[in-house]
């Protein structure tokens, strides 16, 4: 392991401040459930109560439910905000509750991080890409002498504890530090780097479990990585894009109109909302009369094409569109007689 020092920070002090995962957890300040009673492999719901932001960093691992998962993506999870993140599954054989909250688990190899970002260009929740991560570690247990009835990925950790805590002894938390860059026989399987050292040490222990499980797989380590070839890969990093990850479940996250809890609103809900209003203000409106009343605008107006309109409207086919144009174009005739007619001089 090569802890990592940067000279400045790569992310700007307006970020907001945050606290981890498991830290939540403990604190009982996140509930993290199924989406719902059925539930749904590639999902889980996180409900943040707490005044900070939540950080789930890719490769935490969430057990309990229907079946332990892992995130499939770092995700800053916003205060006082209720939301789906991805997931994929790291217990096969397992599909019913054992508990209704996760609770938070170890972190997971940092080869199993590799292979669900080579596998994203198949889809995340695809079946091939869930079939082929299950695939990886049938491999694993098989691998290192692990016997599971779910294929629980937690499993390697529990048969292996003793090995892995001891490499957890040999390998403390480098002061200060606040990115690590991970190689095994030679070749740098992994870097990490936090906003703060603080992040990382908090993270440390969790991160090096996940480490150790790939470390013990690896027979031959006659080949040692050095701080030249850490240094190549860091260098060509710099091509990489970058992307800003912004708040999950912000107050405008996702939803144009939408709940308290940043979830959009049921049907029946909008048909009370504009009915009550509509009282109010003394007139007869439904959802339906708005959205006619809106498309007909636009398809006047706007100069908008069919597709753009369909994608508008909702509508699944394009001839309904029709009813609208023609109200538009009967509109527009009328108006144009009206304006011919007073220049009549009758």
């Amino acid at each position: 392991m090569f802890p990592l020092y940067p000279e400045r920070s790569l992310f700007t002090e307006g970020d907001p401040k945050y606290i981890l995962v498991h830290e939540a957890i403990s604190a009982g300040t996140v509930i993290i459930r199924e989406v719902s009673e059925a539930g749904s492999v590639p999902e889980v719901m996180v409900n943040n109560d707490g005044e900070l932001p939540i950080l789930i960093l890719e490769g935490e691992e969430l057990r309990g439910a229907k079946q332990n998962r892992m995130a499939a993506t770092t995700v800053l999870v916003g205060a006082k905000s209720r939301v789906r993140i991805p997931v994929s599954c790291v217990e096969q054989r397992r599909w019913r509750y054992d508990s209704r909250r996760f609770t938070s688990g170890s972190h997971c190899p940092p080869s199993l991080r590799h292979h669900l970002k080579r596998m994203a260009g198949g889809g995340h929740g695809s079946p091939s890409h869930q079939t082929a991560l299950w695939a990886e570690i049938r491999r694993r247990h098989g691998a290192m002498g692990v016997s599971s009835t779910t294929d629980d990925l937690s499993a390697a950790l529990e048969t292996h504890r003793e090995r892995v805590e001891r490499v957890q002894e040999q390998l403390p938390y480098p002061p200060s530090a606040s990115g690590v860059a991970v190689a095994i026989g030679g070749k740098v399987v992994s870097v990490d780097i936090f906003d703060t050292p603080e992040t990382l040490a908090k993270t440390w222990d969790r991160l090096v479990q996940g480490l150790a499980l790939d470390a013990l797989e690896v027979r031959n380590d006659e080949c040692q990585a050095t701080a030249t070839s850490v240094e190549a890969r860091l260098y060509a990093a710099r091509e990489l894009r970058w992307s800003r990850t912004h708040i999950a479940a912000h107050p405008q996250h996702r939803w144009l109109f939408q709940t308290k809890r940043c979830g959009k609103f049921s049907a029946r809900r909008v048909e009370q909302i504009v009915k009550r209003y509509a009282e109010q203000a003394g007139i007869q409106a439904t959802p339906h009369v708005f959205r006619h009343q809106c498309i007909t605008f636009l398809t006047k107006t706007s100069g908008l094409a069919d597709a753009e309109l369909q994608l508008i409207t909702g509508h699944a086919r394009r001839e309904t569109l029709a009813v609208y144009q023609h109200v538009a174009v009967d509109g527009q005739l009328a108006e144009r007689y009206q304006a011919a007619m007073k220049e009549v001089d009758l």
